[in-house]
């Protein structure tokens, strides 16, 4: 009997041993774990950030004002305002949906000037005579 019993001491040792080892793994598994999901969470937090910008977009009247905040909007923009008076549209947009030559590029195929770049001569043509802005005063 004291063989017998021996060799399940032994066995018994061995498990709370293997058990312990398995415990410990697991500890440093979890903590691995949180680390890496910290690390992710805030490199995706860093890329969601929401850059203000103000560009300078020709327009004559309220038509003017509706297309060129139109065509600002897209994925990722937060708001797009346009002031007849001053020609600057005041834009807040997310860096990792858009960018601000996406935005440019839009207005341009609208028809409108941006930041002194010139739309495709078809592009302009297509604009309502009373949007014409090159030909127009503000009314």
């Amino acid at each position: 009997m004291t063989k017998v019993a021996g060799r399940l001491s032994l066995i018994n040792l061995l498990l709370i041993h293997f058990n312990y080892q398995i415990d410990e793994i697991m500890k440093l598994y979890s903590i691995l774990l949180v680390i890496i999901g910290m690390t992710v969470a805030s490199t995706g937090y860093a890329q969601k950030e929401v850059v203000e910008d103000t560009l300078t977009v020709k327009g004559v009247c309220g038509m003017c004002k509706e297309r060129i905040e139109e065509a600002a909007y897209g994925k990722g923009v937060k708001y797009a305002t346009w002031d007849k008076a001053t020609d600057q549209l005041a834009i807040a947009y997310r860096t990792d949906k858009t960018q601000l030559e996406e935005i440019e590029a839009r207005l341009l195929t609208a028809g409108h000037e941006v930041n002194g770049k010139v739309p495709a001569k078809e592009s302009y043509e297509a604009l309502p005579k009373c949007c014409r802005y090159e030909e127009l005063e503000k009314h």
